[in-house]
């Protein structure tokens, strides 16, 4: 079982699923001000559920460099290392929210985006962008490379 979950400034949202394409179950979201760190919202989450997963990938509103993250908008620092044993994961993955958001862009139809700049006319293709406010703004790019599609988170 997989935990995934949108850590925002303001909100907090999290689901499972069985493999990672499988439909999203047991959801559920809290403002972030319920809990005193993350992990007491997930702790939360999944005594609420009975959900027991064994990897997760989290996209938390900040930058993810090294091993301690620190949220932008919201006064929460956590180790990666120490979240992911107290959670008894085999794997956690993070990522910037905004980064995650890049991610899907190349997976969009054509319809689902709106093209900026050059008086609405397409630019080449290889380049895309994610912008959007939260409790901050965020931003991301998403660019083709070689060897498939590269997600810059802008944080």
């Amino acid at each position: 079982m997989i935990l995934v979950g949108d850590i925002g400034g303001t909100n907090l949202r999290f689901a499972v699923a069985e493999t990672p394409s499988a439909p999203l179950q047991q959801r559920a979201a809290w403002p972030a001000d319920v809990f005193p760190d993350l992990a007491a919202a997930l702790s939360h989450y999944l005594e609420q559920t009975g959900a027991k997963p064994v990897r997760a990938a989290l996209a938390v509103a900040g930058p993810v460099l090294e091993d301690r993250i620190e949220l932008t908008n919201r006064p929460w620092t956590f180790s990666r290392a120490e979240l992911a044993k107290g959670l008894g994961l085999s794997r956690l993955v993070l990522l910037n929210d905004f980064e995650a958001l890049a991610e899907a862009l190349p997976y969009l139809a054509e319809a689902d985006s709106v093209p900026i700049g050059s008086a609405g006319r397409p630019t080449p293709a290889g380049r895309l962008a994610v912008i959007g406010p939260g409790t901050g703004l965020g931003i991301a790019s998403s660019v083709e490379t070689r060897t498939g599609w590269l997600a810059l988170p802008g944080e």
